[in-house]
């Protein structure tokens, strides 16, 4: 399958995950409290590190690895059925310490019903990996779509029916089980295997760094869950996470649908004699900063209707904090791709080396910041970032030859788009308050000239992104004639 092709069908199950989830968040924001959705945020947190140890790395080895051998896949099917179910029993183990910490009980019944997934997913999670290794995204839109409509319509009903945190915990476990079952169904050849340890020693050589970096990575982004709650308490934990909501719903259905596929197609043209990383990297970076950057800098204009619009008046203090992760997003952008480029060029051990100096600066400044406010965590995070961009830029000219260069033009080649997609919503927003004009009409005026002068910028600039949305709506002309011709 193209890149092209597998990128239309990354994109397909991730924005339609992206409807499922906006319903379920409109939804879910009016059932729950600040209070729940906070409880429920310290627990996904912690099983979101428990997740990357879970997973040590195997999914990347099984992209990446260029002699795939049966004992290779075996060995990396017994690993990840050995950690996973240790953690389960850990998880449980520990939801009782954590709710006294805390001093809150719903930890100990949300905390084992989360850890249950850990069960079930490493049956499913091999086949998973080398369907992505195969490019089979049109059997992955089915399975993670299946588990995305159960996953939501679960805990939107039992919100209803007042179960609180347990609702998104059991919604999860519902998701689980969907994909794990169509993940069999589906499997490639020679995948339902016994377990098997001959070729250990060769896996754990890569997913001993990849696990290690992804671990420490996400022990990182998720420490402010565990400070906030700690600190400020749980309902400030509820609070930050609806103002990063927005930005971390682009990252799990834009970001993570091009990660998915540039990982394996990287892999899949150095497996098929080699491929000038650095050109690839630099030209998908363009890209994606051409549409993340403009889509952030919207979010700081319009966050007020958002919040408004979206969760309702008794979240308008994460106002101020989305705006700051808005510009800590954009910084973002600039390295998102980086971790996956240094994978495949064989610099696993750079990714690690960053991850293992950032965490404790990460951790330390969330900490610090804590005790100062909201708005000071989602700085802290904005100045982590910068420090991020300039570590990986570093790494990436060892590895693939990247400069500081390429990412200057990058840059200078998003800025314009970036001021040309927030100019109407800022002059709007300029007047908003004097036509007293709903938050659901100001959003969609905003939207709409976003959209305009994102397109606009796009189009008279010639930004690289130009050829990609000409051939798309000539796709789309063609298949609307064949359509009316028929």
């Amino acid at each position: 399958m193209s890149v092209r092709r597998s990128l239309v069908l990354s994109f397909a199950q991730r924005y339609t995950g992206l409807i499922l989830q906006f319903g379920a968040t409109l939804i879910l924001s009016r059932l729950l409290t600040p209070h729940e959705i906070g409880v429920f945020s310290v627990c996904a947190a912690m099983v979101a590190i428990a997740h990357t140890l879970r997973d040590f790395g195997v999914s990347d080895y099984l992209i990446q690895e260029q002699e795939l051998t049966h004992d290779r896949v075996r060995a990396a099917f017994t690993l990840t059925l050995g950690i996973a179910w240790s953690l389960a029993l850990l998880l449980w183990l520990l939801s009782g310490v954590l709710a006294d910490f805390y001093k809150e009980p719903a930890l100990s019944q949300v905390l084992p019903i989360l850890a249950a997934n850990f069960v079930l997913l490493p049956i499913g999670s091999p086949a998973f990996a080398l369907l992505s290794r195969e490019m089979a995204f049109g059997r992955i839109y089915i399975i993670q779509t299946a588990a995305g409509l159960v996953q939501s319509t679960t805990a939107v009903s039992l919100a209803y029916a007042k179960f609180g945190s347990l609702s998104l915990a059991l919604g999860s476990l519902a998701g689980t089980v969907v994909t794990v079952v169509l993940a069999a169904w589906f499997r490639p050849r020679d995948t339902l295997l016994w377990p098997g340890l001959r070729e250990w020693r060769h896996v754990t050589r890569f997913t001993v760094f990849a696990s290690g970096s992804s671990l420490i990575n996400e022990i990182t982004r998720n420490a402010h869950e565990f400070v906030l709650g700690r600190v400020l308490g749980f309902a400030s934990v509820g609070l930050y996470s609806r103002a990063s909501g927005l930005i971390e719903t682009f990252h799990s259905s834009i970001t993570a649908a091009i990660i998915r596929v540039m990982l394996p197609a990287y892999a899949q043209a150095k497996r098929g004699g080699g491929a000038d990383v650095r050109a690839r990297f630099t030209l998908s970076g363009t890209l994606f900063a051409a549409i993340a950057c403009p889509f952030f800098a919207v979010v700081f204009v319009l966050a007020d209707p958002l919040i408004r619009v979206l969760f309702g008046d008794q979240w308008l203090a994460a106002i101020p904090v989305m705006q700051v992760l808005a510009v800590n997003a954009i910084l973002y952008t600039f390295w998102a791709f980086a971790p996956q480029a240094l994978t495949v060029s064989g610099a696993i051990r750079s990714r690690f080396h960053i991850q293992l100096l950032m965490s404790p600066v990460q951790i330390g400044l969330v900490v610090v910041a804590a005790h100062y406010g909201l708005i000071w965590v989602a700085i802290a995070s904005s100045a982590s970032n910068l420090i991020m961009l300039t570590l990986y830029t570093r790494a990436l000219y060892d590895a693939i030859g990247y400069t500081w260069g390429d990412l200057g033009r990058t840059m200078r080649s998003t800025f314009p788009i970036v001021f040309g997609s927030a100019l109407i919503p800022a002059l709007l927003a300029m007047v908003w308050s004097g036509l007293g004009l709903g938050g659901l009409l100001e959003l969609v005026l905003g939207g709409l000239g976003a959209t305009v002068g994102w397109l606009g910028s796009i189009l008279l600039l010639n930004h690289p992104l130009r050829p990609e949305l000409l051939r798309a709506w000539e796709g789309m002309r063609r298949r609307l004639a064949t359509y009316r011709g028929g």
